[in-house]
């Protein structure tokens, strides 16, 4: 029965060509992965505007009610979630700052009203009953104001 045979240097000689060829691919989709996660990353952070742990670290301020947190924004950054956290912080600061003033202008208003009305009460003149329905205008007028500022809100 005849034989066959392999010399083991044909056999060495073509796994080492092979493995050659083998990690030589593998070299290749390595780096063409990794090429793709930095990418991705890239695009993934600049749709942020920042690092995740910073941006959640901003809106949790603002959710606990911190408007003067600092949210960092990369030069001519108007479009990246961090812009758009921003620019709900500055409209926040706006509108709180409106319900804020009007508050007081009611605040101030009502004494004045308490006041010109005990006034009245004590002794009624045209004058001052003149000066109540001012007084009664200005107060409709601010709670319009109030009014306005938190249907901004859209609940």
């Amino acid at each position: 029965m005849p034989g066959i045979g392999f010399y083991v240097d044909d056999i060495n000689a073509r796994f080492w060509k092979q493995s050659s060829v083998f990690l030589s691919v593998a070299v290749l989709l390595f780096a063409l992965s990794a090429v793709l996660v930095f990418r991705m990353r890239s695009s993934i952070l600049s749709q942020l505007g920042g690092e995740p742990q910073e941006a959640a670290y901003c809106m949790k301020m603002i959710a606990n009610g911190n408007l003067g947190v600092t949210i960092p924004l990369q030069e001519g950054d108007d479009s990246s979630l961090m812009a758009s956290l921003k620019l709900m912080q500055m409209k926040l600061n706006n509108l709180t700052t409106s319900i804020h003033d009007s508050a007081g202008a009611l605040k101030e208003q009502v004494g004045r009203f308490e006041a010109l009305s005990q006034s009245y009460v004590q002794e009624p003149t045209d004058a001052s009953l003149g000066e109540l329905q001012n007084v009664i205008k200005r107060l409709g007028k601010t709670v319009e104001i109030l009014q306005k500022s938190i249907a901004r809100l859209k609940l």
